[in-house]
């Protein structure tokens, strides 16, 4: 297509019943980049791009207006409209949720300016404004008198409709004015092919693309193919560029054929498509064979680290947060041990689970160590590192952008290296001598005692390893 299409929209969340948490957030976005950030209970705006920030300080005007409403204007109104929902939809006290999204989208090449305000409570639509009547749609049942009320408020519905239709658009033209080295910038992306097993589908991922108005299918015989065929959605990464993958299902494709096959990439605005066969020797996979009687007579230590967290409230810094999805993958963004929920539904809340298993395995014979440090997210396989290599390796195609991140962090790398050669095995004969009478008894075997050793000291652990019940193995563990 060549229409190029501009947003600026904000996301506001108003929330009552959780504790130590504001009582009102927002962010802006422009064309899903989070550009501002506001804590309107905490006096809190802040520029999250350097051209945002030189943007508001060559408008001090623009500045004293949107910290008005952040700490002025928004707080109060959100947490009457909350309280009005609350009563509405005779709710009792507890968590409740308060959400809207206001903006508009520019047509560069047409100069079309769409503008949209709607209303979420608790998870389902409410109420939204149309343009092209001027008055409030109720989403709900409960919305209906809300509606009456809005619509008898006519100096309000016509300051929306100038703002939307007016202002909306001339702030997003300046943003794009001071913003242009990024948000107009094209990257094309890498594109790499994944596989879990040799019999799970093929995905072919792209990630570190911009902007996100991507397109990719898979072809045989240069036709492009839809059946078995998924595509995932375009999310986005830590760095502002986007990632997508399309997966394609080769149990009914025989090994002769895959030469018929290929995945397109393509960019609007970019000449050249990025064409990738299907070829299993480029394929990526960290899927090793076992035999059936392979057996260990190492010793090892493995440490399991589970982080579950209850997320009441969850903020989206970026578009589609009014969709309803029916899954939904997140991203492990940052080096810390953290959940990252800063794209899409802001259903997204509830009990989310992050898992390390990180340690090492000593031969006391040969003297031989092995490292191994795994991430887990909501019971899948996310990311894992390459002890040989020291490289990380991708266990999903949501796993490329953190894979990307944590293989050019040079000192992280050192610190593991030295951690999973010489401190882990220092542990472990530690253990292993605290621990002898039950972990070095002649009879039984302890093989990969899992425990859970969040803020245990080694004395600790090793108390915790010599209580533990003799078992022997009676089967290969996984």
């Amino acid at each position: 297509s060549s229409s190029v299409k501009h947003s600026l929209k904000s996301y506001s969340i108003a929330s009552s019943g959780v504790p130590n948490h504001p009582e009102f957030m927002a962010v802006s976005v422009v064309d899903d980049i989070q550009v501002t950030y506001c804590d309107g209970s905490n006096k809190i705006y802040e520029p999250r791009q350097d051209w945002m920030k030189k943007l508001l300080d060559d408008n001090p005007q623009l500045w004293t207006r949107v910290t008005q409403d952040c700490f002025e204007f928004l707080p109060p109104f959100f947490k009457i409209a909350l309280n009005s929902f609350i009563q509405l939809s005779n709710h009792s006290e507890g968590v409740h949720i308060l959400q809207s999204m206001i903006g508009c989208e520019w047509d560069e090449m047409t100069g079309e300016v769409t503008g949209f305000t709607r209303y979420h409570y608790d998870r389902e639509d409410f109420i939204e404004l149309d343009l092209k009547t001027s008055t409030w749609t109720a989403l709900r049942p409960e919305a209906d008198i809300i509606k009456q009320k809005w619509d008898e408020d006519t100096p309000g519905i016509k300051e929306a409709v100038e703002f939307l239709t007016q202002t909306c658009p001339e702030l997003l033209k300046l943003n794009l004015k001071y913003g242009n080295n990024s948000l107009l910038r094209t990257d094309v992306p890498s594109v790499s092919l994944l596989q879990k097993t040799p019999s799970s589908p093929v995905s072919c991922h792209a990630t570190g693309f911009y902007p996100d108005r991507a397109l990719m299918f898979w072809r045989k015989d240069r036709e492009e193919i839809h059946e078995g065929v998924e595509h995932g959605e375009i999310l986005p990464n830590h760095d502002g560029s986007f990632q997508m993958n399309i997966d394609l299902n080769i149990s009914s494709v025989s090994p002769e054929d895959w030469r018929r096959y290929d995945c397109v990439f393509h960019l609007p605005g970019v000449e050249d498509d990025i064409f990738t066969k299907l070829d299993e020797t480029q394929i990526r996979t960290n899927w090793v064979e076992k035999s059936s009687n392979q057996t260990s007579t190492s010793i090892s230590i493995i440490i399991i680290s589970a982080v579950v967290v209850v997320v009441v409230v969850v903020f989206a810094a970026a578009a589609g947060f009014m969709v309803h999805r029916t899954k939904r993958l997140h991203l492990i963004s940052e080096s810390s041990l953290r959940l990252s929920f800063f794209r899409g539904n802001m259903n997204e809340y509830g009990v989310h689970i992050l898992q390390l298993m990180h340690g090492c395995e000593w031969d006391e014979e040969t003297g031989d160590v092995t490292g191994f440090m795994q991430y887990g997210y909501d019971g899948e396989d996310f990311i894992l590192v390459d002890m040989k290599k020291l490289k990380w390796i991708a266990l999903k195609p949501q796993a490329m952008s953190t894979k990307l991140k944590w293989d050019s962090d040079k000192a992280r790398i050192k610190i593991n290296e030295q951690f999973f050669t010489q401190t882990c095995p220092e542990w472990l004969k530690m253990y292993l001598h605290y621990g002898k009478s039950s972990l070095l008894r002649t009879g039984h075997f302890f093989k990969n005692p899992v425990l859970s050793t969040s803020g245990c000291s080694p004395v600790q652990l090793a108390a915790a390893l010599d209580s533990l019940p003799s078992r022997t193995p009676s089967s290969p563990q996984p």
